[in-house]
Parts: structure tokens; sequence; C-alpha cells
């Protein structure tokens, strides 16, 4: 059972009548913090979840790997924090999917291109550029002083200041 509300006190009113009618279900309460972890755990709770923590958790993997952080290595990291953080998660066995892939296959990161006059590029259309020759997906293109990140269309032509991202592995994106 999942317990998602914003007020603790109308959580714990749920999880003590769970807890009295069906004491061995699995409880797992979201929060908005972890301001009241501890009273929710002592209360039955299997696990308890912060909103806040969740969300920061998720713009760090996001910002991570923009800055061209591996994504395996963000995914480390947070699965990390997550195991110091939920019980549930401690005591996890990592296995050939986890370790030994991280090692056999190529990890794929987002690499930005900036164009400028002198570039190969410059004042093409994206559709002349051989992007799987390179093996390499084109995810998205920036403008100078445009907020929004334009999705790429094969009529788009190329000009200084454009940011192209890129995502492939490390040894294609040299």
């Amino acid at each position: 059972l999942v317990i998602s509300y914003a007020d603790f006190r109308a959580s714990m009113k749920i999880l003590h009548v769970i807890q009295d009618t069906y004491k061995n279900i699995p409880v797992i309460v979201r929060t908005l913090d972890d301001s009241h972890m501890d009273d929710i755990r002592n209360a039955g709770a299997s696990e308890v979840v912060p909103e806040i923590l969740e969300g920061s958790l998720m713009l760090a993997s996001h910002a991570l790997v923009v800055l061209g952080v591996p994504l395996n290595r963000v995914v480390k990291r947070i699965r990390s924090f997550r195991e110091e953080r939920y019980k549930m998660f401690r005591g996890y066995f990592g296995g050939m999917s986890d370790a030994e892939a991280e090692l056999t296959e190529p990890q794929l990161r987002l690499h930005a291109i900036e164009i400028n006059e002198k570039s190969h590029v410059h004042s093409w259309k994206l559709m002349q550029i051989p992007f799987t020759m390179f093996n390499v997906e084109l995810k998205y293109l920036r403008r100078p002083n445009m907020l929004e990140d334009i999705e790429p269309r094969d009529d788009i032509v190329l000009s200084s200041g454009d940011v192209l991202v890129v995502l492939g592995t490390a040894d294609k994106l040299n």
C-alpha cells in the first residue's frame, strides 16, 4: 500500500488504521520532506520516501548527464545514495546486469558541439549531416537567445552559435 498525502497527520491516521486492520501489509509513505521520517517508520511504515529528496535526486541526475558525466556513473551514485537512505534498498546484490555490464558495454553520454562560421557544417541543413555514419544520435539543437531546445528537423539550417547536442559513446564523440 502506498500512502501519499501532503498532510503528515492524515498520513499517520491512515497508517494507524492500516496497521490495526492489516498487520502484515507493507506500507510505503510518501512525504513532502524528511522531517517526520522516524515518526512514520516507528508507526509501522515499511519505507518513507520524501518527495523533495527524490525530486532533488532527479534534478541532480539530469544536470550531471547534461554536463557529460557518463550515465552509468550517475546511476551508481544515485543507487548508492538511495541504499544509504532507504532501508528497502540495503542488501542489494549486484549481478551481471550491473557491474560486469558496466565494464563490457560502452556508456552513452551527451556531448555539445558548437557551430561557428569556420565549422565545416556551417550553413548545412541537418539532413546533410550523416550522424549515423558517426554512430551518434542528434538529440536536440540549441540556438542563441532561445530558452527552449529545438527538436531536430531535416530542414533546419545551421548557423553560428547553434549547439548540436548528440548522444553517443565516448570513443565516437571525440
